[in-house]
Parts: structure tokens; C-alpha cells; sequence
């Protein structure tokens, strides 16, 4: 006859050993920062087709992995030019998420301490766009962020760690 062995299973607020949990999920889920990507590309291609350029990039939710973005005009427009067709109040203008705000705050910077060259303040969007990713990126993966993300969607896990 078969025996049979009990399991017990866990939500992550009540799991005896969080670290065992938050491990088994950093050698498991390599695709948890896929939305941040997916929402700063987006962002980042809504933005270049709304100021007539195309966008190059390689983006990656974890620094030091040879990122880029990088800005193509087929006649490239004044600073000036740019903020007329951007609007600066705010609301997502291109795709809803936070991200276009990240984008457009460097045209505000630019606008109040009277910048006036494009490739510069497009270095910006770079240099804000990688920032905020990647501090997303260390929250996702940081066992806070591990935390919340199990205890919102209720996942359930095995004393060893591994999800149920």
C-alpha cells in the first residue's frame, strides 16, 4: 500500500521560512520584471513615434547589461519644435503607464532651467528611463517585493520553498 504524505502549504504571510520562498522564486521566476519591460518599451516607442523619430534600445529590468536607448530623426527637430507638440501637465500621454511621466520629466527639467539641445535632454529620457527600471527591477526581486507579490496573488508554498 502507498503511503501517503502529507504537505502542508503555505500562504507566504504565514510560511515558517520566507528566505526558502523567496529563493525557490529567484531560481525560478527569471520573468517577473517582464511588465516593467514591456511598459518602458512601450512608452519609450509611443514617445519617438509622437516626436517623429524611431527608437533603438535593449533594455533589461537588471543593470550592467550593456543597455541603451537611443533616439533616430530623419531631420532632427529643435528642443523647441519637440515641446510644442508635448504636453507637460501630466496624465500618461502615451501609453497610461508611469513610464511616460518618467519620459516627460526630463522635458520638464529642460523647460525650466531653459535647456535648449534635444540630444541632451534625449540622454535624459535614457538615463531616467534605466534608472526607474532598474529600482523596479531591485523591488521586484527584493524579498519586500517577493513578499507582495505572493501575498496579492495568493500563491500558496511548500515548507521547502517551492510553490504549491
Amino acid at each position: 500500500m502507498p503511503r501517503i504524505i502529507s504537505k502542508t502549504v503555505y500562504q507566504i504571510d504565514e510560511h515558517p521560512n520566507k528566505s526558502a520562498v523567496f529563493e525557490w522564486i529567484r531560481n525560478n521566476w527569471y520573468d517577473l520584471g517582464y511588465f516593467a519591460l514591456e511598459d518602458a518599451t512601450e512608452s519609450l516607442k509611443l514617445f519617438a513615434k509622437y516626436i517623429g523619430a524611431t527608437v533603438d534600445y535593449r533594455l533589461y529590468i537588471v543593470p550592467d547589461r550593456g543597455e541603451f536607448v537611443s533616439f533616430k530623426f530623419s531631420s532632427v527637430p529643435s528642443l523647441g519644435h519637440v515641446m510644442t507638440y508635448l504636453d507637460l501637465s501630466g496624465n500618461c500621454p502615451f501609453t497610461g503607464c508611469s513610464y511616460d511621466e518618467v519620459i516627460l520629466d526630463s522635458f520638464r527639467v529642460a523647460s525650466s532651467n531653459a535647456t535648449t539641445d534635444l540630444e541632451e535632454v534625449l540622454r535624459d529620457v535614457e538615463y531616467r528611463v534605466l534608472k526607474v527600471m532598474h529600482l523596479e527591477g531591485e523591488y521586484i526581486y527584493s524579498d519586500e517585493g517577493l513578499f507582495d507579490c505572493c501575498d496579492v496573488n495568493g500563491y500558496e508554498f511548500y515548507e521547502s520553498g517551492e510553490i504549491a
